[in-house]
């Protein structure tokens, strides 16, 4: 994933958990990942996989539309 995406939907993802006054803790313990991975995510050093960013973006209550939209926008992998 090109650079720059990766920064983009890591700030995304904690601006969405900011906004649902959710930890960083909370969000990894509720999606089942480790802290470090959801914050490496958030950082963008890392990319997720389509798995794992829907299982966050659940967590987050995002709606399945905006899933799918962020998904097709990014391209995310498919495998976890």
């Amino acid at each position: 994933m090109e650079e720059l995406t990766k920064n983009w939907l890591g700030a995304a993802i904690k601006l969405t958990r900011l906004r649902a006054q959710m930890s960083a803790a909370q969000v990894s313990e509720l999606a089942g990942y480790s802290s470090s991975y959801v914050a490496k995510i958030e950082s963008g050093k890392l990319d997720p996989s389509v798995v794992a960013f829907a299982k966050i973006a659940k967590v987050l209550n995002m709606s399945d539309s905006e899933i799918v939209w962020l998904i097709r926008l990014i391209g995310l992998r498919e495998t976890e």
